[in-house]
């Protein structure tokens, strides 16, 4: 069984200064992961300080939604950067019922604020299928000149 910790950046030391994409597996203890490698590959890119927050922000919150609301056994995470933006991705192997959507969720509910959070602090995201239908991408992006 891969730990989150054992798995491996794709192309760690050939990944494009660009783009980077690594694998976790579908658990609770890979979201850490996800945010630390998100953190330190913006951390190369003298990303300014707002900018990174909202990003591991982002990060976590399509992360968890991807082991909450998939039967997904791994999870894949592209990050992306260019002048204007930083675009977070988080790809899943299998959805179950229903459309990743922002919802209003009641004051006493622990959960359901997740994709409001998202909308809130970037300014555009979205969700894709995979070719096979049975997977989706959601992504989000957040404007800054930092980067």
């Amino acid at each position: 069984m891969t730990t989150p910790d054992s798995a491996q950046w794709d192309d760690e030391m050939a990944a494009p200064s660009h783009a980077v994409e690594f694998r976790l597996p579908a658990h609770a203890s890979s979201v850490a992961v996800a945010r630390r490698r998100l953190r330190l590959w913006l951390g190369t890119r003298e990303c300014d300080d707002g900018v990174l927050d909202m990003a591991v922000l982002v990060m976590s919150e399509l992360f968890t939604n991807a082991i909450t609301h998939t039967d997904s056994t791994e999870i894949t995470c592209v990050l992306r950067a260019d002048e204007d933006s930083v675009r977070v991705e988080v790809r899943d192997q299998g959805c179950k019922p229903g459309q990743p959507r922002v919802r209003q969720a009641a004051a006493d509910e622990e959960s359901g604020r997740g994709l409001l959070i998202v909308s809130s602090v970037t300014n555009r995201w979205g969700v894709a299928r995979d070719e096979h239908g049975t997977g989706r991408t959601i992504w989000a992006a957040l404007p800054t000149a930092a980067v």
